[in-house]
């Protein structure tokens, strides 16, 4: 009983302390999330039996999802969170059109101008 009030504890603090941290270390917080799932799925499935199969789950589950998301972050991620404040706008790339903007209107044709009037024809000399 002891154990549980503990994790209770620890999952009551965790969830006060807002997303702050989730947001600044995602490798982290998935980890945290994959691997206290594992183990609750783990136990329940066996249940409450093998603790030293679900810990190696949790571990094993912790492990891949937040070396996946570190990866991920590292090679492909632009670094940018919601904690950061954006860049000056002379900075900041253009925003590329979007497929539901209108195109511009088409520009009107030009109205031709009138035809001049024919000279009238030199009457004839006397």
């Amino acid at each position: 009983m002891n154990t549980r009030m503990r994790a209770l504890a620890v999952a009551t603090m965790l969830s006060v302390a807002g997303c702050s941290f989730a947001v600044q270390h995602p490798a982290a917080t998935v980890a945290i999330v994959g691997g206290t799932i594992g183990a609750a799925t783990c136990e329940i499935g066996t249940d409450f039996g093998n603790h030293a199969a679900c810990a190696g789950v949790s571990l094993g589950a912790a492990a891949l999802l937040g070396g996946v998301v570190l990866l991920a972050t590292a090679l492909g991620g632009e670094g940018d969170t919601v904690l950061r404040a954006p860049p000056p706008e002379e900075s900041r790339r253009p925003v590329p059109p979007s497929i539901d903007d209108l195109p511009p209107p088409a520009p009107e044709p030009a109205v031709p101008a009138p035809a001049p009037e024919p000279a009238p024809d030199p009457s004839p000399a006397p």
